[in-house]
This record gives C-alpha cells, sequence and structure tokens, in this order.
C-alpha cells in the first residue's frame, strides 16, 4: 500500500531550509521524486479547475520573475509575509 503524501509535510521542510535568522544558509533539503510527482499531479488538478482568467482580489503582492531561484523566493515570502496570509501573483 502506498504511503499517503503530505503535501504540508513537504512544503514545512522546504521553507525550514534556506533563511536562518533572515539570512540565506548552505542546508540542503532533498525531495523524493515521487514527493515531486505527486506535488505535479495535484497543481494539474488544481489549475484544470480553475478558470484560465482569474480574477483577483487586493490586497496582493505582484512579483516579477526570480528565475527560478529559491533563495529569492524565500526574501519576498520574509519581507512580505507568507501564503496563504498575502496573496502573490508571480509574473513568470
Amino acid at each position: 500500500m502506498a504511503a499517503v503524501f503530505d503535501v504540508d509535510n513537504m512544503i514545512s521542510r522546504l521553507l525550514n531550509v534556506g533563511m536562518a535568522g533572515g539570512r540565506l544558509t548552505t542546508q540542503i533539503c532533498f525531495v523524493a521524486e515521487e514527493e515531486l510527482h505527486h506535488v505535479c499531479l495535484l497543481a494539474k488538478q488544481i489549475f484544470l479547475s480553475q478558470s484560465s482568467l482569474i480574477e483577483l482580489e487586493p490586497p496582493l503582492v505582484v512579483c516579477g520573475d526570480i528565475h527560478g531561484q529559491y533563495s529569492d523566493l524565500l526574501r519576498i515570502y520574509d519581507k512580505n509575509g507568507f501564503p496563504p496570509e498575502t496573496n502573490y501573483l508571480f509574473l513568470g
């Protein structure tokens, strides 16, 4: 029997890496291929259930393309607040 995937646990592990006392760390968090597969399936379900045009309500933080830089994402969250308390729109 397959183990139940816990996306909240994965998010917690990823957020506990990278920032310590406001400073970037060199810690590494490994994510299993199976976990990535589950995240992709969940994201696909969410995207397919939504309209292609989403009407957003303020307040929200609009961010440019972070070019896959996880450390930049953590800095943005650290400065403006973490989801779901703060809403974000990423443009890339």
